[in-house]
């Protein structure tokens, strides 16, 4: 083909070519060794040397330990030679691409002599002289004629440089644009384990020859290498095996390339090669190998023939096979989402008791949540499920549980999501921030940084405001952490099923609620990005080079990670400094839970450089006294006087169950249960993983690194969640680490997991779903703040007994806000017995109108938490019609608006 010869690359004498072993067992260690040992010895040295292990966790571990040199990589694809090839070719960056098998040892002009021939534009790829290496010697039946049958070159092949239709595959190399134009190796060709299967390399040979016509490959005998042949290779059985597996091999060949192309070599084989074996064999009386050429050439031949007949007869079946197999992995998942849009239809959210969501919802919600929960672990323990259907049903389950609420009320969930949302409304009318402003959105004009985006997402998409899509923010922000988490997780450990089942306990686990539209899910969702850009990226390449006795316990025990070159870690800390800068800029907790889990990664010598967090340090330390210094300056008070108080940081954001209902005790014990147990299953998962000597440490480390926090701050009494928070991600991976890494796959064992996911799916849903009956706005209470925006001028004081309602979504920086549960507890309690008194109080002369706003959500949350007195909100509202200051001006059945017009002398602001 003329394009061969004028685009391909013209290569040099010190042509770069990258070395490819494949391997997938123990078994071989020692000729894996002496097959690297021979590449470092070559004359002409590989670029780089890659191994790849396929599906086989201890030999990555061992070999990432003990092969210095080699760049170790696992196929996370199907199992299989082919695929462990593409894997090499993949990550392979020389100009070509050589192929070794992991028995064989090469010799010390290998690279040299195949590196020659590419000096001819024309040569797509090269192959050589494939020796056998017998255990003992070779028997004297097995004629040289099938040396194929042990993957050697065998006696028909050309003694000199010559043209040849296919390579061996022990001994072969290409042009690496040759591999990638051809799209590779089959995947469902080849050897796959100890299976006698082949001819993967004879179609790619002929897919190449097809596409570059004017292409040659070519056959060098002097590269030679010496392929080992156990003697379990050496025996009749084994000989007529290959023979019929070649065979059937054949006739898949043939189906795809066509039988001219498939059996072209293989025509002057039988009518050259075997005639002159069979002469050989008589010629020195041994007729055991002229019995075996006859054999060898039956067995093919029966093999080409039922393949070729079944193939026939089963692309049908097979086509059938293909569909009843999706129909049974994707019905689940079809009937469990038709099954969820349907009970949505009849949910009545008015009858919602204080189990929240849970006491309304219909069973066929119930169905297709137990449904989905039920299957995905059975999925993940069969290890063969592709990753697009995992991912389908894992977004699946995201959206039934984050976005139930979202499909169901009429408005924004959660009190602070609508103060949020009037922060970018802030920033979109007035294209500018302000730090130094004082009251309860200060916080949120120092740390603007998600507040910011938000607003240029609003501005660039013509919206009127945030609201137009923040209720969806759960799913979306549940949904967009499933990549980050997997990828971290698989930075952890080594094991696929135990990366997929610990995704999956994160979201069982899950029960905080930071996913709403909120600084802290997207400064989370950073969160797990840096640590996997770190861990992945970031690595130190000798972890126990500086580590002292005392310190060696904390470092790494996944073995080395896969090196970076220093244009890939410069763009990685570049990125990673300006993630930072994102999380500095939009929360201010979630920058010293990362600080935290640096120090320790550093400490262990996980991660480089060592300066990462001093420079989170910096960063974090300049928002603050720049950007954060009226914030400080406001609340330095109770940051200071929480610090070192781990138990009552501890303490304070748990609800007095003594003061709530039956239902919300039944909330509160699952939410604290599923927290317990997901530590003690962690702990066993723990010990599990180092009995089995997997990798534990990376995770256990970072799951303790948040608990140093909940000493600092009790971060307005919800320090405590936030620990849990940002620990769930390594406990839900020790945790899955109590059954994976592990060698069963056979659908008994996937009971287990199974029923570890319904077991705390209930805890989840309860804990979760509980608070619903607070955390809903009617539409009457939307319309209440709705009409309080637009009627009450500016500078006028709104109080409120929580924020528990829709609150600050406009011109918030208009108001003053107040709210009673804020009151020093000698004031809370007397809101019962002199009501008026404390709303005085709480107005404080304030010169302009007074507005006081008790809905539905109020009464409910103060109930939930024993904020308030349990008859404070009625005692105030009876205060309030009682007191002639005071008047009614809205008042639907879900709110009430009280007004006091009357002003007095302005106070200083």
């Amino acid at each position: 083909m003329s394009e061969v010869a004028t685009e391909a690359p013209r290569v040099e004498a010190a042509v770069r070519v990258s070395v490819v072993l494949c391997c997938y067992t123990m078994e071989r260690w020692r000729h894996i060794v002496a097959a690297t040992e021979s590449l470092h010895a070559q004359s002409l040295p590989p670029t780089e040397i890659l191994l790849v292990v396929d599906h086989c966790p201890p030999l990555r571990e061992r070999a990432i330990r003990e092969l210095p040199g080699v760049r170790v990589l696992h196929n996370d694809g199907p199992p299989g030679l082919s695929s462990a090839r593409n894997v090499g070719v993949e990550a392979s960056s020389g100009d070509v691409v050589a192929f070794l098998d992991d028995d064989a040892v090469a010799e010390s002009e290998w690279l040299g002599r195949l590196a020659s021939e590419y000096a001819d534009p024309c040569v797509l790829g090269v192959g050589g002289q494939v020796s056998p290496l017998w255990d003992s010697q070779r028997p004297a039946w097995f004629p040289p004629e099938f040396d194929w049958v042990v993957g050697c070159s065998h006696a028909g092949m050309p003694s000199g440089t010559a043209p040849v239709r296919n390579l061996i595959g022990a001994n072969m190399s290409f042009r690496r644009d040759v591999l990638a134009a051809v799209g590779g190796f089959r995947a469902d060709l080849g050897r796959v384990g100890s299976h006698p299967a082949g001819c993967e390399e004879t179609e790619l040979c002929i897919r190449a020859a097809a596409q570059f016509p004017g292409g040659v490959l070519c056959y060098q005998p002097q590269a030679t290498v010496h392929h080992h042949v156990p003697e379990a290779r050496a025996t009749w059985r084994y000989f007529r095996a290959r023979c019929y597996a070649e065979g059937l091999s054949k006739a898949t060949v043939s189906r795809v390339t066509g039988a001219q192309r498939a059996l072209s070599s293989e025509r002057a084989y039988v009518s050259r090669v075997l005639p002159r074996g069979l002469a050989k064999a008589a010629a020195s009386i041994n007729p055991a190998r002229g019995v075996a050429l006859v054999t060898g050439l039956s067995a093919t031949a029966t093999g080409y023939a039922v393949g070729s007949f079944a193939r026939r007869h089963q692309d049908a079946a097979g086509a059938r096979g293909r569909f009843l197999r999706t129909a049974a992995t994707t019905t689940p998942l079809v009937l469990a989402m038709v099954l969820w849009l349907l009970s949505l239809r009849s949910v009545d959210l008015a009858a919602m008791t204080d189990l929240g969501l849970v006491s309304v919802l219909p069973p066929a919600y119930w169905a297709a949540l137990t449904l989905l929960v039920a299957t995905i672990p059975v999925l993940i323990h069969r290890d063969r499920t592709p990753t697009v259907l995992l991912v389908a049903y894992l977004a699946a389950l995201i959206l039934m549980f984050h976005g139930t609420p979202a499909a169901l009320y009429d408005s924004l969930r959660y009190g602070w999501a609508w103060k949020h949302e009037g922060v970018v409304d802030y920033i979109v009318r007035n294209h500018s921030v302000d730090p130094q402003t004082g009251g309860p959105f200060n916080a949120y004009q120092a740390w603007p940084g998600f507040f910011a985006l938000n607003a240029v997402l609003v501005k660039a998409a013509g919206l009127s405001s945030a609201l137009s899509y923040a209720a969806w923010g759960p799913p979306l922000f549940e949904l967009a952490a499933l990549f980050p988490l997997r990828l971290l997780f698989s930075t952890l450990s080594s094991d696929r099923r135990q990366v997929w089942l610990a995704v999956l306990i994160f979201y069982l686990g899950n029960w905080v609620g930071q996913d709403y539209f909120s600084p802290q899910a997207f400064a989370y969702l950073l969160y797990l990005v840096i640590l996997w850009a770190c861990l992945r990226w970031l690595p130190v390449s000798h972890p126990d080079a500086r580590l002292g006795r005392w310190r060696r316990w904390l470092g790494p025990d996944l073995g080395t990670a896969e090196a970076t070159s220093p244009v890939q870690r410069r763009a990685v800390l570049a990125l990673v400094g300006l993630l930072m800068l994102a999380v500095v800029s939009s929360h201010q907790l979630t920058p010293f839970m990362l600080l935290s889990a640096l120090c320790l990664l550093v400490l262990g010598r996980h991660i480089g450089p060592a300066w990462l967090p001093v420079m989170l340090a910096v960063l974090a330390a300049a928002w603050m006294v720049t950007m954060g210094r009226t914030f400080l300056a406001q609340n330095l008070y109770w940051i200071v006087e929480s610090f070192g108080r781990p138990g009552a940081n501890a303490q304070a954001g748990l609800v007095d169950l003594s003061r709530t209902s039956i239902d919300q005790r039944l909330v509160s014990y699952a939410d604290r249960g599923l927290t317990a147990g997901l530590v003690v299953l962690a702990g066993v998962g723990w010990l599990r993983l180092r009995r089995a000597s997997a990798p534990r440490r990376g995770a256990a480390l970072l799951a303790a690194s948040t608990v140093p926090l909940l000493a600092a701050n009790n971060y307005g009494g919800e320090m405590i969640f936030r620990v849990y928070l940002f620990a769930l991600p390594f406990l839900a991976l020790l945790t899955a680490g109590i059954l994976y890494p592990s060698a069963s796959r056979g659908w008994l064992g996937a009971v287990v997991p199974a029923t570890l996911a319904l077991v705390l799916a209930a805890p989840f849903c309860l804990a979760y779903y509980g608070k619903e009956r607070a955390n809903y706005f009617s539409p009457q209470e939307v319309a209440a703040s709705e009409w309080l925006y637009s009627h009450a001028p500016a500078g006028s004081l709104l109080i409120g007994a929580d924020a528990q309602q829709p609150w600050g979504f406009t011109h918030y920086e208009d108001y003053y806000y107040r709210f009673l549960e804020e009151l020093p507890t000698p004031q809370r309690a007397a809101l019962t017995t002199s009501p008026m008194v404390e709303i005085n109080r709480a107005m404080q002369n304030h010169p302009g109108p007074t507005y006081v706003i008790f809905n539905r959500s109020q009464t409910i949350y103060a109930g939930y938490t024993g904020v308030l007195p349990a008859a404070a909100i009625t005692a105030l509202t009876t205060a309030l019609h009682r007191d002639p200051s005071f008047r009614v001006v809205y008042h639907n059945p879900d709110a009430i608006i009280f007004e006091q017009p009357h002003t007095h002398p302005e106070p200083s602001r």
